[in-house]
This record gives C-alpha cells, structure tokens and sequence, in this order.
C-alpha cells in the first residue's frame, strides 16, 4: 500500500489514508468535523460529480462508498491510517462491525459483555474470503467470535497454499500507532 498522501491545500494541508477501495481524507484542524456520505455511490453521475467537487471542503475527516456496518473494522483502519500518517499494509483486508459503547451480545449461544471497539461478527464470510484469496490477500480482519473461515469452504475447494492469516483488527495497527490510542 502506498504511504499516506499529503496534499497542499489553500489554507493547510489533507492526509489522505487508504484500505483496499476506501479513502478516508482528513485536514489538519484544532476542531475536525466527520462528514460520513454513505449516498456517494448510490446516486446520479451529475449529483455524484457534484459531490465530488465539495467532498474536502465540507469536512475535515470524510469518508464515502462504504456500505453497511460491516466496512466499520476497514474504516477504522484507514482513518488511522490517515490520522498517524502511517500505511496499512496492502495485504490486509478489513471486515466487521465495531461497536461503539458497551453491550451485552450472544457469541455461539452464551451471553457475554462485548466492549466498545469489538469488532462483530459478519454474514457472507464465506464469499469474503474467496474473494480476497482470488485478489492475493493474505490478512484478513474479522472478529475474534466468527467461525474460521476454512471450516467454511468445501473440502475439494479447500487450497493449503492459499491459506489465510486472520486476525483481530488491532493487530495490523503500526506499534507506533498504537502507542498514541486510547480507549474511552
């Protein structure tokens, strides 16, 4: 993955942090402001080039074309990304839905507390992982609750020297980075 880009702006100047097809952009500001535009992808070619035109100037952190809660671990990881200046590596592939506040959840039929930053289980695991073994991927991001994924894919298509590295989301995190988070 390339590093983190730097961009001149007039005013100061943009980070801006990749993960696969997601770009998170983020200015320099003592009071950012998050603009989420879930729509970018579902809308007119006219309304889309509209938006593209003002997606910078609107907001400090933006983000867009990330559909439903499952891209949360992948956004997480590219707004790090762009925030420390740090790439993540182009071989990581992200998928899960972080929560945000405490709650109580039921993994594998028992009830446990899940902590803010648990990265959920997600549904089409299965078609996930094939995808990112036929794009090269060798790290995927998944909850530590999902079932492994080669207990999902029949055996005749079961590859060995394909075989996937998964792993919690904080663990393809630069030590460096992770030095400077803190968990509220």
């Amino acid at each position: 993955m390339p590093d983190p880009q730097k961009i001149s702006e007039k005013g100061g100047w943009l980070w801006v942090g990749r993960i696969k097809d997601l770009v998170v952009i983020v200015r320099r500001n003592q009071n950012p402001k998050i603009n989420i535009d879930r729509r970018f992808g579902f809308c007119s070619e006219d309304e889309r080039s509209d938006r593209a035109q003002r997606f910078r100037k609107e907001g400090d952190v933006n983000f867009g074309n990330s559909s439903g809660g499952s891209g949360g671990s992948a956004v997480y990881l590219a707004l790090l990304s762009a925030l420390y200046k740090k790439p993540i590596s182009s071989q990581v592939a992200a998928t899960g839905t972080l929560i945000m506040s405490e709650q109580k959840g039921m993994i594998n039929g028992q009830e446990i507390i899940l902590a803010p930053g648990t990265n959920l289980p997600i549904a089409g695991l299965k078609e996930k992982v094939v995808a990112c073994v036929e794009k090269g991927i060798d790290r995927v991001v998944l909850s530590k609750y999902q079932s492994p994924p080669n207990l999902l894919v029949k055996k005749d298509e079961y590859n060995p020297s394909k075989e996937l590295t998964f792993e919690n989301y904080q663990a393809v995190v630069p030590p460096e980075i992770k030095d400077k988070i803190t968990a509220h």
